[in-house]
């Protein structure tokens, strides 16, 4: 199961924080799970895509910086965390509420 922390955001045009991307394993065997980030509307992740690696019954994290850029489009943004499991099976979508304010 994927997640993020926060799972809502604001951040201003021109401004950066971070995030977590995480998942947490809901069997009994060790799974690795890869994640994407694309970039949108003037919102960009590094890293935009990376691997966790989870142990039986385990979680795993990764910390991503969120970057606004000057052009952001201000409003809500609706970003999809991209997960797919080891297996090769998509995961449950996870998103991202992210509000970008109006100058």
């Amino acid at each position: 199961m994927g997640f993020t922390a926060p799972a809502a955001l604001t951040l201003p045009a021109g401004a950066t924080s971070t995030i977590e991307v995480a998942a947490r394993n809901t069997t009994a065997a060790p799974q690795t799970v890869t994640w994407e980030l694309p970039a949108q509307d003037g919102i960009t992740f590094e890293p935009s895509r990376g691997t966790l690696t989870l142990d039986a019954s385990g979680a795993a994290s990764q910390t991503v910086t969120v970057r606004a850029s000057s052009l952001a489009i201000p409003g809500d943004h609706v970003i999809r965390v991209h997960m797919v499991a080891d297996s090769g099976a998509a995961m449950p979508l996870v998103v991202i509420k992210l509000t970008v304010p109006a100058a």
